[in-house]
């Protein structure tokens, strides 16, 4: 069963792999993860965080009501995609090296030829199959993508500390 038209998934499919290959190359070489692991890790990471956006589009059984896609999909996707890659590539990452990725990540956003910047080996047919292409976002500036949560069903980018609100403390509270 297929949930989303098929040119969504074809063009989504091309950008997941655009995103991951060029990241799995660049950290292969430039970071490093706190645990000991293959890389095939982060491809489950960034699997798994898709789900948890797509998870509201799935019937939930058989005779469940047909639900309804919305007509802004594809934007919601790519961006849940940014978002995949963020935490799913880059929040595995050791504290010393997050911020490489971090900086890798913002220019392949943002169209810049990261394979040939970072000398990324993407095999014979690399420049064809890699060429660089900004991505469309809703992300906007920033300083730090690990600063930013991506909320689909508003469909903007949010500071992690604007999701909750600020705490103040009662001075007339006791603490014991």
């Amino acid at each position: 069963m297929k949930l989303f038209e098929e040119k969504v998934c074809t063009k989504i499919g091309k950008l997941f792999h655009h995103i991951l290959d060029l990241s799995v190359e660049f950290k292969k070489h430039n970071c490093k993860f706190p645990c000991p692991g293959n890389g095939a890790f982060v491809v489950n990471h960034m699997i798994r965080i898709i789900e948890c956006y797509i998870d509201c589009f799935k019937p939930k059984h058989a005779d469940a009501d047909e639900i309804k896609i919305p007509n802004d999909i594809e934007d919601k996707l790519i961006n849940a995609l940014i978002y995949s890659a963020i935490w799913g590539i880059g929040g595995a990452l050791d504290e010393f090296t997050a911020d490489k990725y971090d900086l890798f990540l913002q220019e392949l956003i943002n169209g810049e030829d990261v394979r040939e910047k970072y000398s990324l080996d993407m095999g014979p047919d690399g420049a064809e199959k890699y060429p660089a292409m900004k991505i469309a976002t809703k992300i906007g500036e920033m300083k730090s993508l690990y600063d930013l949560y991506f909320d689909m069903e508003d469909m903007r980018w949010t500071h992690w500390l604007q999701t909750v609100p600020k705490y103040v403390v009662n001075k007339d509270d006791s603490y014991l």
